[in-house]
């Protein structure tokens, strides 16, 4: 489990062996041993892991996954009226939602109708739509973000069929520049 959660954040945080190695301070071959062979870093390398990854060591070693496997399984219509309420709080249909988080739209309405999501969609739910897997289950608030710009940008990434570009979009925007220079840097 180590090793998938090391590569799901390598991923996410678009970190190669090399460079993880040297936030580390350890070798890369040491970090491809990691991946390869699921050996678990000592005790102090996992702490930095932690600050590295900005989450917890039990979710790095897999340890909260039961947990929450136990709670979707218990608490399905939870986990759909909190999935439905954020794709609404976006104003996305299921087909958008379903674009946006990298997921099928069979899933989308699946999760709707209370079937209980994979920990696969869960992740990439959590990593797209910038939310916790504790907001998910219930067990936090969900924040959403009521901002008009950010919900056009993401419509626009959904159009563009490109994900990345709501990151990149959002830095633009975070600098002050206003939705259709947006656009126009995207055309350049």
């Amino acid at each position: 489990m180590f090793s998938k959660r090391l590569q799901f954040f390598m991923d996410k945080y678009n970190y190669s062996q090399a460079k993880l190695a040297e936030l580390l301070g350890v070798s890369p071959p040491a970090i491809n041993k990691m991946l390869k062979d699921g050996s678990t870093p000592g005790i102090e390398n996992l702490k930095k892991l932690r600050k590295i990854f900005d989450t917890t060591i039990d979710f790095l070693l897999g340890v909260d996954l039961e947990d929450a496997l136990e709670m979707l399984n218990t608490s399905n219509n939870e986990i759909s009226i909190v999935l439905t309420n954020l794709r609404i709080s976006k104003k996305l249909t299921q087909k958008e939602f379903a674009k946006f988080n990298d997921i099928t739209l069979q899933e989308v309405i699946d999760i709707e109708n209370g079937i209980s999501p994979s920990i696969d969609t869960l992740q990439k739910i959590c990593y797209y739509s910038n939310i916790s897997l504790y907001e998910i289950i219930g067990k936090q608030q969900l924040h959403v973000v009521e901002d008009i710009e950010y919900q056009n940008i993401v419509k626009f990434a959904i159009d563009m069929e490109n994900k990345d570009y709501i990151k990149i979009a959002m830095q633009i925007k975070e600098s002050g520049l206003s939705p259709e220079e947006i656009v126009i840097a995207r055309k350049l």
